[in-house]
């Protein structure tokens, strides 16, 4: 069974499957001041930012051998408002590609058994709009993604 930073990491490298998406962390960023928040974020252009973080884990009976794990992840994509050039589009499409980039690599190269649980296949989005981040105005979207695997045999 992958762990948690394995299964971090390939949904890192499946957002980065898609051009242009910008900087992917892997893990919630802090600091205590703004400007040096601001730094962790700084990249060339327009911020466009992608944040994992998990948000819970869910564990079955191994009533057949097997407990099965399921993982919900949160996806946070921030992307800078720029209106001249019509950024909520740019900023829709992109959530989209990775939308289909998930679509395409369901099992995370294998870390996962899959991610689609339940009815939801796949990242979801369940909220957008704008917010500041990092002292500038952005689009934001927020995404689930569930995981599922089995844990190691008894």
């Amino acid at each position: 069974m992958a762990t948690h930073t394995e299964i971090r990491y390939a949904i890192a490298a499946t957002i980065q499957t898609v051009s242009d998406v910008g900087e992917v962390h892997t893990r919630e960023r802090f600091a205590k001041r703004m400007g040096d928040f601001r730094k962790i974020f700084a990249s060339e252009g327009d911020l466009r930012v992608w944040i994992i973080v998990r948000r819970g884990v869910e564990e079955s009976s191994a009533a057949r051998g097997r407990r099965t794990v399921i993982q919900r992840w949160q996806i946070r994509h921030y992307a800078q408002f720029n209106d001249n050039e019509q950024s909520e589009i740019a900023f829709d499409t992109r959530v989209d590609a990775v939308r289909d980039a998930f679509r395409n690599h369901e099992n995370l190269g294998g870390s996962v058994i899959t991610t689609i649980v339940g009815n939801q296949a796949g990242v979801q989005v369940t909220d957008a709009g704008p917010v500041m981040f990092a002292d500038v105005l952005c689009h934001s979207a927020r995404l689930a993604l569930s995981t599922l695997q089995f844990d190691r045999e008894q």
